[in-house]
């Protein structure tokens, strides 16, 4: 794909509400005909780097639509199918989409009890402040390096959680009448969520295998 190709058929991969108002400045399409296709060459052609610094981001060593495709391409070329179910596991992945929304009460001996909105999803667990126009998202315990371990009891969920900035553990206590049923959602999510790190775990260890054998050769 070359920034020629897309002469005229800008608006197929740029923002709708872009063109809505009016026409986009030519010189400014010219740029962007070369960012998508810088995008495409790194999604369809460029390796992964395991620890290459230039990845970082905040709280992802690789941007998730990168991870599965790459990850993909791993078996198989993709294709429209592959493509649609990239993103579906995308979207699955994000806090607000796919997940299971209960109200709850954050309680502490020193404090009285906050009114909190859990989302829990196969990322993970997510709180959010109540409001009736928009949710806040106060933070977000993930299974692959936050959640630690979860009970239930009555009316009580208490979460073994990890702060990633500090390093430091808390149990985290909600009052529920769902707190069964957040028990049940979590362990089933972290089960799934084990088995995808084991497969990946195991394909990175034959791709550094298949390097080693590469370089000795």
């Amino acid at each position: 794909m070359d920034p020629e190709d897309l002469e005229g058929k800008e608006s197929q991969y740029l923002p709708a509400a872009w063109f809505a108002s009016g026409e986009v400045p030519k010189p400014k399409l010219a740029d962007y005909r070369k960012k998508i296709c810088d995008k495409f060459h790194e999604l369809l052609v460029e390796e992964i780097v395991d620890g290459d610094p230039q990845l970082e981001l905040i709280g992802n060593a690789i941007p998730t639509v990168r991870r599965l495709l790459f990850d993909f391409r791993m078996e198989s070329d993709p294709n429209a199918y592959s493509i649609m179910g990239i993103v579906i596991d995308r979207v699955r992945r994000s806090p607000k989409c796919f997940a299971t929304q209960v109200m709850a009460h954050m309680w502490s001996q020193d404090k009285p009890p906050k009114p909190v909105v859990l989302q829990i999803n196969y990322a993970g667990l997510h709180l959010y402040a109540p409001s009736e126009d928009d949710q806040k998202l106060l933070c977000s315990f993930t299974y692959a390096d936050s959640l630690v371990s979860w009970d239930a009891l009555n009316d009580m969920l208490t979460v073994h959680v990890v702060h990633r900035p500090s390093k430091k553990s808390a149990r985290l206590h909600f009052l529920t009448r769902e707190s069964i049923q957040i028990k049940g959602l979590l362990s089933r999510y972290a089960a799934s969520v084990v088995q995808e790190l084991a497969k990946r775990e195991k394909e990175d260890g034959l791709r550094h295998a298949a390097r080693m054998r590469a370089l000795g050769s």
